[in-house]
């Protein structure tokens, strides 16, 4: 087994959120019975990389105050109308992330990113709240789990078996051709009556010729 060298992101420092937003949005009337459901996209941090804004916590070596904002898409579904609707449930985040700057270089290049996972904990309904006093705010609980990374590239040395092997042949898509896998099915066992010694193998069963 060879040792190897490759390049690979490092996580430095990770930690995990929750949070419980109360979401208000706007659907026309005649399309508020037309709604099948929420979808949610991958949170990002709102303007990075210019965010978050970090501040050197005094007496903890390379802890630092990160202070930003996490964009979490919606979409919402339904039949006919104008669908979809949308746009961004935005979480404020003020929490503490250990980047180990003084351990490297100063142009070494740390990276800040978030993973989501969302889904509605309370079905949508109308309410108060709406920008616009002609369309009704649809209104929904959200429950957000929400982890924070921060990593960089870095060169790793790791025991390596070999190269990877030859990947399968790709399967090209066809239309399907119901006729040609009809051709390939085999005769059934029943397509003639079975032999009457095959089901009567007494030599004394009456009626066989």
């Amino acid at each position: 087994m060879a040792l190897v060298c490759i390049k690979a992101n490092q996580v430095f420092s990770a930690c995990q959120e929750k949070d419980c937003p109360t979401v208000v949005t706007t659907v026309p009337v005649a399309d508020i019975a037309l709604i099948t459901g929420i979808t949610f996209k991958n949170g990002t941090i709102v303007d990075y990389p210019v965010h978050p804004t970090l501040t050197l916590i005094p007496g903890k070596i390379d802890c630092y105050r990160a202070e930003f904002e996490v964009s979490i898409p919606y979409s919402i579904a339904g039949t006919g109308g104008a669908f979809p609707y949308g746009g961004s449930i935005v979480i404020p985040k003020d929490i503490i992330l250990y980047i180990p700057k003084s351990l490297t270089r100063p142009e070494f290049v740390f990276e800040y990113a978030v993973e989501t996972l969302t889904q509605v904990l309370v079905d949508f309904y109308v309410g108060d709240g709406s920008p616009d006093p002609k369309v009704p705010a649809v209104v929904f609980l959200a429950g957000a789990l929400i982890v924070i990374k921060v990593s960089g590239e870095v060169q790793l040395q790791i025991e390596a078996v070999g190269n990877c092997p030859e990947p399968c042949i790709c399967e090209e898509y066809t239309d399907e051709n119901l006729c040609e896998e009809f051709k390939e099915v085999p005769f059934p066992d029943n397509f003639f009556p079975p032999f009457p010694t095959d089901l009567c193998p007494e030599v004394n069963c009456p009626n066989i010729i």
